[in-house]
């Protein structure tokens, strides 16, 4: 068997990330951007024409990342350079890829890096959201490299680690505003693994220089926000988002069968018991952002806006508390949902529609007969599931082996979706800790064949046991 050469493995994974990217961009280069784009797009040029963080009259309170690294593109290569800014969210993906292929390799061993790098460097869901100017891959990035830090500074236990891994959390936190508590677990964690260390000192210490250095980096952003009374946190919208979850709760509560059945198995079946059944019920939210705009017609101030719209939301949730653990129930299947491509307009979209549960509804596979549709349905859920299925048995798997390993992923795992799931969920949203179900899969599936007999030289998911130092 020849001998395994990685720099020419990470050669062949860029130019088959470069491919993927550019192929499923074809469509977008010489778009506009649309949708939510809009909005980063804006507040990236009022950043550059001197207007600060705004968008329509309006300072933000969203996470300022993503907005500046447009603005960034913008400003080197110039205003409106939509395709320039495209080709560099593709290279984000593709040191993303390495960036994986290098963490898996460390602590999981070169057979689980190659197939989980290689799996993202084809999974046609980050080039299309590069298309379509979505964050997630900007986030993903600073994800992956806090990820990476954070191992090294577990097993290394050197403070320079804990420094660079506060900082990395401190950019994933101002470039994506719902992981600004993952500190919270983290430091938690760290001090459970340190509490039995004979120099808990050291530890403690160690743990101390982590918070402040991420304080130090969203500091300003809070200070920034304190000023403009958004409040002292780095992403101040969460009474909307209270709001929203408030009223898709109802909407969902009056049909939760119907929608149960849609979230689990599509929404073709959801229409075959109810014809009625509003499929964009989970994320229609009208009278909110109708009530928004009647309250900002009277003050002109967002925020306070947000605001009382999120007390009200609150008051909901807390009267209806059964109402709202069903809905976060959907939200978490939301989550955890496959995103497939969107051909039916002629266009390549990423949109919230662009998912399997609304598959058929959205006029994909209009000309099939039913049958047909039932088989494609059901079969793409249970190419889904088998894959979670390989998740958890990954799992499973690598506890055994060296829960050390694993804890930190799983701690992010558990924390996004959880988060999303108390707030509002759409699949996108997952896209960021796609690649560590990619390393937990691999696991999976090389476990799975072991566990049947396949050579061992094939299916061996570690190449030395439980590296101490790392």
């Amino acid at each position: 068997m020849p001998k395994f050469n990685e720099k020419i493995f990470i050669i062949i994974l860029i130019v088959i990330t470069l491919i993927n990217g550019f192929f499923w961009n074809l469509k977008s280069f010489g778009q506009s951007p649309t949708g939510d784009a809009l909005y980063f797009n804006q507040v990236a040029e009022n950043i550059l024409d001197g207007k600060g963080f705004t968008f329509a009259g309006q300072v933000i309170s969203d996470a300022p990342g993503y907005p500046l690294f447009l603005a960034g593109v913008y400003g080197i290569l110039g205003r409106n350079s939509y395709d320039a800014a495209r080709v560099v969210q593709i290279l984000l993906i593709v040191a993303s890829v390495i960036i994986l292929y290098k963490l898996a390799s460390k602590f999981f061993g070169k057979r689980v890096a190659v197939l989980s790098s290689l799996l993202m460097a084809v999974f046609y869901v980050f080039p299309l959201s590069a298309a379509y100017f979505e964050r997630e891959n900007f986030i993903m990035l600073w994800l992956l490299i806090f990820v990476y830090l954070l191992y090294q500074a577990h097993f290394r236990k050197e403070k320079r680690w804990f420094i660079f891994s506060a900082v990395s959390l401190g950019v994933l936190v101002l470039s994506n505003g719902i992981t600004q508590l993952l500190f919270i677990p983290i430091a938690i964690l760290l001090f459970f693994l340190y509490k039995n260390s004979p120099s808990r000192k050291e530890e403690a210490i160690r743990i101390i220089i982590f918070l402040i250095s991420f304080f130090i980096v969203i500091g300003p952003w809070m200070l920034n926000n304190y000023k403009n009374s958004l409040g002292a946190t780095v992403d101040n919208q969460r009474g909307y988002m209270l709001a929203i979850r408030a009223e898709i709760m109802e909407n969902l509560y009056k049909d939760y069968g119907e929608h149960f059945i849609g979230h689990t198995l599509g929404y073709y079946f959801a229409q075959k018991l109810d014809s009625q059944i509003n499929i964009l019920a989970p994320r229609k939210h009208s009278s909110i952002d109708q009530r928004v705009k009647e309250l900002l017609a009277k003050n002109d101030n967002l925020i306070e806006a947000y605001n009382t719209v999120g007390r009200d939301g609150l008051k909901k949730i807390v009267a209806n508390p059964h109402k709202y653990l069903l809905s976060s129930l959907l939200d978490f299947i939301s989550f955890n949902s496959p995103l497939i491509p969107h051909f039916s307009t002629g266009k390549q979209r990423m949109e919230n529609s662009w998912t399997l549960t609304t598959f058929v509804e959205e006029g994909q596979a209009a000309g099939l007969p039913d049958f047909a549709k039932i088989v494609l349905l059901l079969g793409l859920r249970f190419i889904w599931l088998f894959s979670l299925f390989l998740v958890i048995y990954g799992t499973v798997r690598a506890i055994k082996e060296d829960w050390r390993k694993v804890i930190w992923i799983l701690v992010i795992i558990i924390y996004f979706n959880l988060a999303y799931s108390a707030i509002h969920a759409l699949p996108r949203y997952a896209m960021p800790i796609y690649p560590l179900y990619m390393i937990l899969f691999s696991i999976g599936l090389f476990s799975l064949l072991n566990k049947f007999n396949f050579p061992n030289s094939l299916t061996k998911f570690y190449d030395v046991k439980s590296k101490k130092n790392q």
